[in-house]
């Protein structure tokens, strides 16, 4: 008798844009990454609208943050996302103020030394809406800083960390409150 084993396959997310509801918060406490210091971290899990195509359950996908709230740190970013606001309170309780709201996200697969791959969320946006919204933009690695742009529902690209260093050169105050349309409306 044989024993045959073998590497599971878990279905991913598509790559693009996808809705979804941040469903849990699991606090990592202190890890230490490669030669970085240790920090405290936080894995924020999202449940997508798409299916497993065998059990029908709704995929998941799931991001690692510092559990930093300071001015470009990605988690306040998410948080404004999911708020659909760019002006937040010096310090929220996450769990409570964070988890059920929805918001869209922008899935990228990446590939792995090993062969596996992963879908990596590199944007979170706040829901649909007939407004402009920001777009928040997280690179595929952890360890980088994020940032939040003005954009509208039409311009869903892709910011990578090369992209977001150039656009920060080019735009000295990426929160501007207020659109171009919204600063014509109060000056009349």
């Amino acid at each position: 008798m044989s024993i045959i084993v073998e590497t599971p396959v878990y279905e991913q997310v598509s790559e693009g844009i996808c809705r979804a509801t941040l469903n849990e918060i699991d606090d990592l406490g202190t890890k230490q990454f490669g030669k970085y210091p240790a920090k405290h971290y936080l894995r924020l899990t999202f449940v997508t609208e798409q299916m497993h195509s065998e059990t029908g359950r709704p995929l998941l996908v799931s991001l690692l943050c510092t559990a930093n709230f300071g001015g470009k740190s990605k988690l306040r970013t998410i948080a404004q996302a999911l708020l659909n606001t760019q002006i937040l309170p010096r310090r929220i309780d996450v769990e409570e103020q964070l988890i059920g709201k929805k918001c869209r996200l922008n899935i990228v697969r990446k590939i792995k030394e090993g062969g596996d791959v992963f879908a990596n969320i590199v944007a979170v946006y706040p829901p649909e809406t007939s407004q402009p919204s920001p777009a928040v933009s997280t690179p595929a690695s952890t360890s980088t800083v994020v940032t939040a742009l003005q954009t509208t529902e039409s311009e869903d690209a892709i910011l990578t960390s090369g992209t977001i260093q150039r656009m920060r050169k080019k735009f000295a105050k990426p929160f501007e409150t207020g659109t171009t349309a919204e600063s014509e409306v109060s000056a009349s």
